[in-house]
């Protein structure tokens, strides 16, 4: 099972933000996400565990940014696989 996670939010200045789930200390996730030109981010990922207990985190350098979070949504995605010989 997979997770797809959006998230949304908006910062001052700066290239990027790194976005991180985390279990207590320990990093389960961690990628960067570009910020546009008006200082918003989109950042939207699949996450292949469970996500109950994880916490979201944004970080913009050293700094945390994880207040300018607009919207943080997740949902299990079901895929489908169809099997069988093909002639």
């Amino acid at each position: 099972v997979f997770i797809a996670v959006n998230v949304t939010g908006n910062v001052e200045g700066g290239d990027a933000v790194n976005i991180l789930l985390l279990d207590g200390k320990e990093v389960k996730y961690i990628n960067e996400f570009p910020i546009e030109s008006d200082g918003s981010y989109r950042a939207k990922f699949m996450y292949g565990g469970d996500i109950e207990g994880l916490s979201l985190q944004v970080k913009q350098g050293n700094e945390d940014k994880t207040a300018s979070v607009v919207s943080a949504i997740s949902e299990k995605e079901a895929f489908t696989y169809t099997f069988g010989a093909t002639t």
